[in-house]
């Protein structure tokens, strides 16, 4: 990813309940042996002892493959954030083109929750 350029690849607003929220995958222009460094961006976490983790995945099916049916392999992990914050991950590790966010939502429950994921 170019330096400088911010984009957010799965986003909720005003949302609830224990699920995990699976963006669609977004396409790099080619393999970067650069690294990547992401953001999970938390506004608003309300609920019963709740917890959010993520991750982004990356994939070396090109964009002809469904989601569903491309191998996607973890590249970065947030960890359990349980109040609103920003948590960055980097990695100087190669990655492919092909990119996605997942987002798992924990705890009893879960009555409100806002956030992003960015690719920085």
């Amino acid at each position: 990813m170019a330096a400088g350029r911010r984009r957010s690849i799965l986003t909720a607003t005003l949302t609830s309940g224990l699920t995990t929220d699976t963006g669609g995958s977004t396409q790099e222009s080619e393999r970067n042996d650069g690294g990547l460094a992401a953001c999970l961006i938390v506004r608003q976490l309300t609920g019963t002892a709740p917890s959010i983790t993520g991750k982004i995945q990356h994939s070396p099916a090109d964009a002809s493959v469904s989601d569903a049916n491309a191998e996607w392999l973890d590249l970065l992990t947030f960890t359990a954030q349980t109040v609103n914050g920003t948590q960055l991950q980097t990695t100087v590790t190669p990655y492919f083109p092909r990119l996605r966010a997942l987002v798992t939502r924990g705890g009893t429950a879960v009555t409100r929750l806002d956030y992003d994921v960015v690719l920085c």
